[in-house]
């Protein structure tokens, strides 16, 4: 069974991908793993029933995470099903690849036109109470907008650490380990009003309101990036990719920090002093 693996994996997804795959997990009789074509944590659970929780060596999911309906819940059940250092291995076509793929794909000016609306529908409309009813009955949850920051935020809040990352064929293969219990976050929020927790005076933990720079699930990724990126001078991450380009701009003009006026309110800050820390 595990040897049919490589031919399905090489029909479905090509030679690279296998290649690729295998660099992290070795078919053979005595290795224990599951390969789905499917996004759905009900038929992860139904492919692993015969095997105890953590258990699995790996899960290997060939459908892009962008048509996921519930990314969260789907991750959580594969570490559910994972033993402890067990491999997570998924694709998704980030936000750089599909702008790259439209632009290819249709002529000037429809390409800009249909960007445009793309954008709109699958990726602002989901971040919005009134409109995210509207954006699942016309997608249904598929093909959505997922940036590279948000993939691996996701997975990092759902127990995985970032082994590594490739593009191949338009889509970036990434492969997680399992480190942690899952957050199980019910609060995460795609809005561009957000609430983080900052530690205040005497270490009191508060919470903040700004408007949203970072990609979604951002706050999960601290410590990959406090590791592959570095604190520069005044505590904050150097060259930080979690930030947008919007959320560039609000930065340079304190934009961002408009909506704590609340938090000074409240009495929680001053207007004059050292400001609310971060975890790390």
């Amino acid at each position: 069974m595990h040897l049919d693996y490589c031919s399905i994996i090489s029909k479905e997804r090509g030679i690279e991908v296998l290649e690729y795959i295998e660099k992290f997990v070795s078919f053979n009789a005595y290795s224990v793993s599951i390969l789905l074509d499917t996004g759905s944590h009900i038929n992860l659970q139904s492919s692993a029933h015969r095997y105890l929780n953590d258990s699995l060596e790996s899960v290997i999911n060939l459908k892009k995470l962008n048509d996921v309906r519930y990314i969260n819940k789907f991750l959580e059940k594969s570490n559910e099903a994972l033993a402890s250092g067990g491999l997570f291995i998924g694709n998704v076509e980030v936000l750089r690849s599909r702008k790259k793929r439209i632009f290819k794909k249709y002529p000037r000016p429809l390409n800009t036109i249909y960007y445009f609306f793309d954008f709109i529908v699958k990726r602002v409309f989901p971040k919005f109470t009134p409109t995210k009813k509207l954006y699942y009955f016309i997608t249904q949850g598929r093909n959505r907008v997922i940036s590279e920051m948000e993939v691996y935020g996701r997975l990092y809040s759902c127990g995985f650490e970032l082994v590594e990352s490739k593009e191949i064929g338009g889509r970036l293969w990434f492969v997680g380990k399992k480190k942690n219990r899952p957050a199980f976050n019910t609060k995460a929020t795609y809005g561009p009003l957000i609430r983080l927790e900052r530690y205040g005076k005497n270490h009191k933990l508060i919470e903040v309101y700004k408007l949203r720079t970072m990609y979604p699930f951002s706050e999960y990724l601290q410590p990959y990036i406090s590791d592959k990126y570095g604190l520069q001078k005044g505590g904050k991450f150097k060259d930080d990719p979690r930030v947008t380009r919007v959320g560039k701009f609000f930065r340079k003009y304190w934009i961002d920090e408009l909506p704590m006026i609340v938090n000074l309110c409240k009495g929680e800050l001053k207007i004059f002093g050292v400001r609310p820390l971060s975890r790390h």
